[in-house]
Protein backbone atom coordinates (compact mmCIF):
# COMPACT_ATOMS: atom_id res chain seq x y z
CA UNK A 1 0.00 0.00 0.00
CA UNK A 2 2.90 2.39 0.80
CA UNK A 3 4.55 1.93 -2.60
CA UNK A 4 1.17 2.27 -4.33
CA UNK A 5 0.51 5.60 -2.61
CA UNK A 6 4.04 6.72 -3.46
CA UNK A 7 3.68 5.93 -7.16
CA UNK A 8 0.23 7.58 -7.35
CA UNK A 9 1.70 10.66 -5.68
CA UNK A 10 4.57 10.59 -8.19
CA UNK A 11 2.11 10.35 -11.11
CA UNK A 12 0.13 13.31 -9.74
CA UNK A 13 3.33 15.35 -9.37
CA UNK A 14 4.43 14.56 -12.93
CA UNK A 15 1.02 15.51 -14.29
CA UNK A 16 1.25 18.76 -12.30
CA UNK A 17 4.65 19.43 -13.91
CA UNK A 18 3.13 18.88 -17.37
CA UNK A 19 0.34 21.36 -16.63
CA UNK A 20 2.91 23.83 -15.30
CA UNK A 21 5.01 23.49 -18.46
CA UNK A 22 1.94 24.12 -20.59
CA UNK A 23 1.17 27.31 -18.64
CA UNK A 24 4.73 28.56 -19.08
CA UNK A 25 4.57 27.80 -22.79
CA UNK A 26 1.39 29.86 -23.06
CA UNK A 27 3.26 32.73 -21.38
CA UNK A 28 5.98 32.38 -24.03
CA UNK A 29 3.30 32.83 -26.71
CA UNK A 30 2.26 36.10 -25.07
CA UNK A 31 5.85 37.31 -24.83
CA UNK A 32 6.46 36.43 -28.49
CA UNK A 33 3.34 38.35 -29.47
CA UNK A 34 4.52 41.41 -27.57
CA UNK A 35 7.95 41.17 -29.13
CA UNK A 36 6.50 40.90 -32.64
CA UNK A 37 4.38 43.99 -31.90
CA UNK A 38 7.50 45.80 -30.65
CA UNK A 39 9.30 44.95 -33.89
CA UNK A 40 6.34 46.22 -35.90
CA UNK A 41 6.30 49.50 -33.94
CA UNK A 42 10.05 49.88 -34.24
CA UNK A 43 9.89 49.24 -37.98
CA UNK A 44 7.35 52.04 -38.52
CA UNK A 45 9.93 54.77 -38.02
CA UNK A 46 11.58 55.92 -41.20
CA UNK A 47 15.04 54.81 -42.27
CA UNK A 48 15.20 57.35 -45.12
CA UNK A 49 17.99 59.32 -43.47
CA UNK A 50 20.15 56.23 -42.86
CA UNK A 51 23.05 55.24 -45.08
CA UNK A 52 22.78 52.15 -47.26
CA UNK A 53 24.89 50.28 -44.71
CA UNK A 54 22.67 51.48 -41.85
CA UNK A 55 19.54 50.31 -43.67
CA UNK A 56 21.15 46.94 -44.41
CA UNK A 57 22.15 46.47 -40.77
CA UNK A 58 18.66 47.34 -39.49
CA UNK A 59 17.02 45.09 -42.10
CA UNK A 60 19.35 42.15 -41.34
CA UNK A 61 18.94 42.38 -37.58
CA UNK A 62 15.15 42.75 -37.98
CA UNK A 63 15.04 39.66 -40.21
CA UNK A 64 17.09 37.67 -37.68
CA UNK A 65 14.81 38.82 -34.88
CA UNK A 66 11.73 37.80 -36.83
CA UNK A 67 13.27 34.38 -37.54
CA UNK A 68 14.09 33.91 -33.83
CA UNK A 69 10.56 34.96 -32.81
CA UNK A 70 8.87 32.67 -35.33
CA UNK A 71 11.19 29.81 -34.36
CA UNK A 72 10.30 30.33 -30.71
CA UNK A 73 6.59 30.13 -31.55
CA UNK A 74 7.07 26.97 -33.63
CA UNK A 75 9.06 25.26 -30.87
CA UNK A 76 6.42 26.30 -28.32
CA UNK A 77 3.70 24.84 -30.56
CA UNK A 78 5.55 21.53 -30.65
CA UNK A 79 5.78 21.63 -26.86
CA UNK A 80 2.01 22.08 -26.57
CA UNK A 81 1.15 19.27 -28.97
CA UNK A 82 -0.24 16.24 -27.14
CA UNK A 83 1.88 13.12 -26.97
CA UNK A 84 -0.14 10.05 -27.73
CA UNK A 85 2.64 7.48 -27.85
CA UNK A 86 3.14 5.28 -24.84
CA UNK A 87 5.57 2.55 -23.92
CA UNK A 88 3.65 0.28 -26.29
CA UNK A 89 1.75 -1.64 -23.63
CA UNK A 90 -2.01 -1.12 -23.45
CA UNK A 91 -3.07 0.43 -20.17
CA UNK A 92 -6.34 0.97 -18.38
CA UNK A 93 -4.84 4.20 -17.00
CA UNK A 94 -3.94 5.88 -20.32
CA UNK A 95 -6.76 8.01 -21.75
CA UNK A 96 -6.00 6.94 -25.33
CA UNK A 97 -6.35 3.26 -24.45
CA UNK A 98 -9.41 3.92 -22.28
CA UNK A 99 -11.19 5.82 -25.08
CA UNK A 100 -10.44 3.05 -27.60
CA UNK A 101 -12.48 0.54 -25.59
CA UNK A 102 -16.27 0.32 -25.52
CA UNK A 103 -17.54 1.37 -22.08
CA UNK A 104 -18.73 -2.10 -21.06
CA UNK A 105 -15.40 -3.64 -22.10
CA UNK A 106 -13.49 -0.99 -20.14
CA UNK A 107 -15.64 -1.50 -17.03
CA UNK A 108 -15.16 -5.26 -17.22
CA UNK A 109 -11.37 -5.04 -17.70
CA UNK A 110 -11.00 -2.44 -14.94
CA UNK A 111 -13.10 -4.37 -12.41
CA UNK A 112 -11.13 -7.55 -13.14
CA UNK A 113 -7.72 -5.87 -12.93
CA UNK A 114 -5.53 -7.43 -10.24
CA UNK A 115 -3.49 -5.31 -7.86
CA UNK A 116 -0.05 -6.15 -9.29
CA UNK A 117 -1.10 -5.47 -12.88
CA UNK A 118 -2.75 -2.19 -11.84
CA UNK A 119 0.39 -1.12 -10.00
CA UNK A 120 2.56 -2.02 -13.01
CA UNK A 121 0.30 -0.02 -15.34
CA UNK A 122 0.37 3.00 -13.01
CA UNK A 123 4.17 2.79 -12.83
CA UNK A 124 4.36 2.59 -16.64
CA UNK A 125 1.97 5.54 -16.97
CA UNK A 126 4.13 7.52 -14.52
CA UNK A 127 7.23 6.75 -16.59
CA UNK A 128 5.49 7.71 -19.84
CA UNK A 129 4.20 10.94 -18.29
CA UNK A 130 7.70 11.74 -17.00
CA UNK A 131 9.08 11.40 -20.52
CA UNK A 132 6.35 13.76 -21.76
CA UNK A 133 7.19 16.30 -19.05
CA UNK A 134 10.89 16.09 -19.89
CA UNK A 135 10.22 16.64 -23.60
CA UNK A 136 7.94 19.61 -22.85
CA UNK A 137 10.52 21.26 -20.61
CA UNK A 138 13.30 20.78 -23.18
CA UNK A 139 11.18 22.37 -25.89
CA UNK A 140 10.10 25.12 -23.51
CA UNK A 141 13.77 25.85 -22.75
CA UNK A 142 14.54 26.20 -26.48
CA UNK A 143 11.50 28.40 -27.06
CA UNK A 144 12.59 30.63 -24.18
CA UNK A 145 16.17 30.72 -25.44
CA UNK A 146 15.01 31.79 -28.90
CA UNK A 147 12.78 34.43 -27.30
CA UNK A 148 15.77 35.82 -25.39
CA UNK A 149 17.78 35.98 -28.62
CA UNK A 150 14.89 37.81 -30.31
CA UNK A 151 14.67 40.22 -27.38
CA UNK A 152 18.40 40.94 -27.54
CA UNK A 153 18.15 41.52 -31.29
CA UNK A 154 15.24 43.92 -30.76
CA UNK A 155 17.33 45.81 -28.21
CA UNK A 156 20.18 46.00 -30.75
CA UNK A 157 17.71 47.35 -33.32
CA UNK A 158 16.50 50.05 -30.93
CA UNK A 159 20.04 51.08 -29.98
CA UNK A 160 21.18 50.98 -33.63
CA UNK A 161 18.29 53.20 -34.70
CA UNK A 162 19.13 55.68 -31.95
CA UNK A 163 22.78 55.67 -32.94
CA UNK A 164 22.02 56.00 -36.67
CA UNK A 165 19.56 58.83 -36.01
CA UNK A 166 22.16 60.75 -34.03
CA UNK A 167 25.01 60.34 -36.49
CA UNK A 168 23.19 61.14 -39.71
Amino acid sequence: VGSEMCIRDRLNRVQYQIRGADEKIRALFGANTLLAAALALTSQSSTADYSILGKAVIFTISALMLIATISSVIVALFALMPRLKTSGKRSLFFFGDIASLPIDNYKNKFCNLNHDTALEQIITQTHDSSRIACAKFKLMWWAGFLLIIALLLWFIIVVSRLFLAMTF
